[in-house]
């Protein structure tokens, strides 16, 4: 069950916290708010850990979650308010073939409390109470008291404490990430190939410019840009014959990153999935995409020589 009941209460949790929520706004919505952003999370037994993104969505009417545990799964989840019951419902999937689902009729700006139910990562199938509280505007701790499907006792905890970036830094909105720039030639495992070019603007902007030379002669253009408030690295890139990708990192460090992306080719061919991208030495970087139906796809990129 793991990241699904974190995720579950993760999402219970940014209602919780009302340090930056509108006075005026309905409960729910001061949860979500204050869940907005980057948070850590550990749940026992198991220590499972990890690393979640939390974004509105819908004008508000919504709550999105990314997940990101340290052994290499993920999950999203998605939040919405029933204005008709009055309940806060939660649904997620993850990577391990596992779902779950969180239904709260009891919402405070503080507190949730209602029945979480669904299937682990091991195919077990579980359900039971779940309540989480708001212990400050930094740390947030659930709770789901049940049983399996095969009436077996199962309680587990979780802890999120939220990423907080160091204010007296100055230098505090600079990425860890380490950028690779100038020319670079791109061989991938399924036969195809490009050169792209990323140039940094000014020293003053943590972002690229890059232009995508594909084997198919499409030619794209991107923009990468580093997020510091969420601490997000995100790309987009818009090319000829309708070729397009965009990529999303929330786990950024000085040689490695990891995330989703999304892109179509010239042909017309799309994929979705997870993706990591890990710097091997100043010259050379590899990058692995897993689609959503499995096909993975690795990258090697050398730099070329002025």
């Amino acid at each position: 069950m793991h990241s699904r009941i974190l995720i579950s209460l993760a999402v219970v949790a940014l209602a919780l916290n009302t340090t930056y929520a509108e006075e005026t706004d309905p409960p729910h919505l001061q949860f979500w708010k204050s869940l907005v952003g980057t948070w850590t999370f550990n749940e026992s037994p198991g220590d499972v850990e990890g690393k979640v993104t939390w974004g509105l969505r819908t004008r508000g009417n919504a709550l999105m979650g990314w997940f990101d545990n340290n052994d290499g799964t993920v999950a999203r989840e998605m939040a919405g308010w029933q204005a008709d019951t009055e309940t806060l419902s939660v649904t997620g999937f993850g990577s391990g073939n596992n779902h779950w689902q969180i239904n709260l009729p009891k919402v405070t700006a503080t507190s949730v409390e209602g029945t979480a139910s669904g299937v682990a990562p091991d195919g077990v199938g579980y359900q039971g109470k779940f309540s989480a509280k708001l212990e400050d505007e930094n740390t947030l701790k659930y709770t789901m008291d049940g049983k399996t499907e095969k009436g077996e006792p199962l309680v587990r905890k979780g802890v999120f404490t939220r990423v907080v970036r160091d204010e007296t830094d100055e230098k505090n909105w600079r990425t860890p990430w380490t950028w690779l720039l100038g020319n670079w030639e791109v061989k991938r495992s399924d036969g195809s190939s490009a050169r792209v070019h990323w140039k940094k603007p000014h020293d003053d902007a943590e972002m690229l410019y890059g232009k995508w030379e594909e084997s198919d002669g499409s030619v794209l253009n991107e923009v990468v840009g580093w997020h510091p408030d969420s601490e997000l690295m995100v790309a987009h890139a818009y090319g000829s014959n309708g070729a397009y990708f965009w990529v999303r990192f929330n786990n950024v460090s000085p040689r490695k990153m990891t995330g989703w992306y999304g892109n179509r080719n010239a042909a017309g061919e799309t994929s979705r999935g997870t993706v990591e991208l890990e710097i091997v030495t100043d010259d050379m970087a590899k990058s692995t995409l897993t689609g959503a139906d499995g096909t993975v796809t690795t990258e090697t990129f050398t730099r070329v020589k002025e």
